[in-house]
């Protein structure tokens, strides 16, 4: 299936829809949609291509605690003017190289198992609750990703999982400095 350079003008919503082709990702690279697109409760067997998306809002899962599966989620290039919200997910490989969030990101039970392209990316606020990143060596990659406000969860300890987070992906001095940056601004030097 391909939506390639297809554009909405309002919503768009793929609830329980199902793309069985196990082969290859449905392409929707350069997708326009001017208000939310829902990705919800439905089946990509071969991946989700959004590359070069500028989207206004989206959101992808799974409700209820119900975990989808995803071999791959790319979001290369995309733009996305307000937010973007993955929940439930499990999430083989996140290819999300120069993506920018201008509001935010929230990941609520996502795991990603074998790697997450962050870098260069542009994101006002990251929050990840109950989210696995991929434990392989060199899997995950951070450099050059730039954002305001980080978070994991509603957690008090949280600012340590930030800091193993930053120190569980590829080594590159911006992401300490990016990180001690972030706890300066909130007053907390200790931290930083």
């Amino acid at each position: 299936a391909s939506f390639t350079g297809a554009s909405f003008g309002s919503e768009l919503a793929f609830l329980k829809t199902q793309f069985l082709y196990g082969s290859q990702p449905v392409n929707m690279k350069e997708l326009q949609v001017g208000a939310t697109a829902y990705f919800w409760d439905s089946i990509w067997a071969g991946g989700l291509d959004l590359s070069g998306a500028r989207l206004h809002k989206a959101v992808l899962g799974f409700p209820n605690g119900r975990e989808g599966e995803l071999s791959s989620l790319r979001l290369e290039n995309a733009v996305i003017d307000q937010t973007l919200k993955l929940e439930s997910l499990q999430i083989a490989r996140l290819e999300s190289r120069k993506l920018a969030v201008k509001d935010g990101v929230e990941l609520i039970g996502v795991k990603i198992l074998d790697g997450a392209d962050l870098r260069e990316s542009t994101i006002s606020s990251l929050n990840f609750q109950t989210t696995v990143w991929p434990q392989k060596p060199d899997s995950l990659w951070l450099e050059g990703l730039t954002y305001q406000t980080l978070g994991a969860g509603a957690d008090p300890e949280g600012w340590e999982l930030l800091v193993g987070w930053v120190e569980q992906g590829r080594y590159d001095t911006r992401n300490y400095g990016q990180l001690e940056t972030f706890f300066k601004r909130g007053g907390n030097k200790d931290r930083a």
